[in-house]
């Protein structure tokens, strides 16, 4: 057995989802999953991939039309410079195998999403953090104070989970200038950087700096069909090609032909849940900041003396709401509540949340 596995345990964020599951009459606010299902139009490209009996080896990067697609899209990058992986988290996975050697220093923002935190415990980095500013920005002083001699690359997702921020420009001029200033690398986890339109973080002069991780699940409703993509520098993306290969020969076609027709496809946006959410929360008299970004608002629950944990636990057992706790993302007392789901169930969910918290 490899004794790195021992280091990270099970998904606690899946742990509780499962007992989500099992709870009878439960609104949920858990997961980055959508209620609706995805486009006619996509699936039904899946299908006629199918029809055509398109079941054989792709190239081992990814079809050749869908990387010539995506390279319209991401405009600074060569065809040989994109790989299509099986969604963002083998993209990240397959960059960080690649790019890190045992020992070396990675960046990450605190809250943070959870694998953040495995990988680098299973691949034996030296995990450096820095916490984000009150608005869920970027303090050159906070970021600055993290750095170490050892300090190789920052990894940033951006629009955010778990808190559903978009860096403003300033956040963007300060990853870019420590960036160039400690030559470090960049790794952008650009999973909901579809769902809308943000500014980003790509520039030209930091193209051998920057590693893109993209992913068709939450813009284009493709959860399930597991298809993402990785923008590297052509002698970065040499070597994570060769261990692309070893750990999956390519893609299914029909997932990918889905994923041509996604990228002519309009993304989904749950602005009007989020906004409603937010509202109901002001109302409530909770603390939240106000995000510019998809799928998830993060709350403060301070004022109530719980742990995020036992917060999310009771209101669970309580009212059937089902909401992750902070402690999941590395930021105590807090909860993140995902906004992709049915805006009357968003109206019957609050209305629970609002009766549990009036008993606290």
């Amino acid at each position: 057995m490899n004794p790195q596995l021992f280091k990270i345990t099970t998904s606690r964020l899946r742990i509780f989802h499962e007992k989500v599951k099992k709870t009878e009459g439960v609104i949920d606010f858990t997961l980055g999953d959508a209620h609706e299902n995805v486009n006619e139009d996509i699936k039904e490209a899946a299908i006629r991939s199918l029809d055509h009996n398109e079941t054989h080896y792709s190239e081992s990067q990814g079809l050749y039309e869908l990387r010539e697609l995506l390279c319209l899209k991401e405009m600074f990058y060569d065809i040989q410079e994109i790989c299509i992986t099986s969604g963002a988290t083998q993209g990240l996975f397959e960059v960080m195998m690649t790019l890190f050697e045992k020992g070396d220093g990675l960046l990450v923002g605190i809250p943070a999403y959870p694998s953040y935190i495995s990988l680098c415990m299973l691949f034996d980095l030296d995990l450096q953090t820095f916490i984000f500013d009150d608005e869920f920005q970027i303090s050159e002083d906070f970021l600055r104070a993290a750095i170490k001699e050892n300090t190789k690359a920052l990894l940033i997702n951006h629009p955010h989970n778990p808190s559903g921020s978009v860096l403003n420009q300033k956040s963007i001029q300060i990853l870019h200038k420590i960036c160039k200033e400690y030559d470090l690398l960049l790794i952008w986890d650009a999973t909901y950087f579809e769902c809308g339109s943000y500014p980003t973080l790509y520039h030209p002069q930091l193209h051998e700096s920057i590693i893109q991780i993209h992913s068709f699940s939450k813009s284009s409703l493709m959860c399930g069909f597991r298809v993402g993509y990785i923008c590297a520098p052509l002698n970065k993306m040499k070597e994570i090609v060769k261990l692309h290969q070893l750990i999956q020969s390519c893609l299914p076609v029909f997932t990918q032909k889905s994923a041509l027709t996604a990228l002519h496809s309009p993304f989904v946006s749950y602005d009007e849940q989020k906004r409603y959410i937010f509202r109901r929360l002001i109302d409530m008299g909770i603390n939240v900041v106000e995000t510019e970004g998809p799928y998830y608002i993060f709350f403060s629950i301070k004022p109530f003396h719980l742990s995020s944990e036992e917060f999310a636990y009771r209101m669970l057992e309580e009212v059937q709401i089902a909401v992750l706790p902070g402690k999941y993302f590395y930021y105590e007392h807090h909860i993140r509540m995902s906004c992709c789901i049915d805006l009357e169930k968003c109206k019957e969910g609050c209305d629970r949340l609002e009766a549990f918290v009036r008993k606290l």
